[in-house]
């Protein structure tokens, strides 16, 4: 089982206990990572 569950959004988080009642019911809860990650940081991959 994951240790952390992240969506990008409270409407994710909302659709994920819709989706997940048990989980939900069981008190865990998505954390919300907003702003989204910047991918644009990493280097780009290069051919060789």
């Amino acid at each position: 089982m994951a240790d952390l569950i992240l969506v990008n959004s409270k409407f994710t988080a909302a659709t994920f206990a819709n989706t997940f009642k048990s989980l939900h019911t069981k008190g865990i809860r998505p954390a919300v990572l907003y702003p989204a990650v910047n991918v644009e940081q990493f280097s780009k991959p290069e051919s060789y």
